[in-house]
């Protein structure tokens, strides 16, 4: 996620993990680490007559 998501009320959307990274980020135990972020993506090559996966 980019962006942070937020309901009209202000408070972060249950799926924003974003604001909840940012809490833990920001804790006193761990502000001075430097944090490791991945992303990861799955393909799925398919037959072009039945469609099943190669």
């Amino acid at each position: 996620v980019i962006c942070d998501a937020y309901t009209p009320a202000g408070e972060p959307i249950p799926t924003n993990k974003r604001h909840k990274a940012a809490q833990i980020f920001s804790d006193s135990k761990v502000v001075s680490e430097v944090p490791w972020f991945g992303i990861e993506q799955e393909y799925t090559l398919l037959q072009q007559n039945v469609k099943w996966p190669l």
